[in-house]
């Protein structure tokens, strides 16, 4: 089984910075995508498989 979390990024800086960190706790990226409503930003999806 696996669990899911969903982030935002305000910039490629932004979005390095939080994967690096995700990856640090045994996250993966399963997705990214840009969102251009109001805002300006890369949603980021990550998965681990719970143990």
């Amino acid at each position: 089984m696996y669990e899911y979390k969903v982030m935002d990024a305000s910039s490629s800086k932004d979005a390095e910075y939080k994967m690096n960190l995700m990856a640090k706790e045994g996250w993966k990226v399963t997705s990214v995508v840009y969102w251009m409503r109001w805002v300006v930003r890369l949603i980021i999806t990550f998965e681990r498989e719970i143990k």
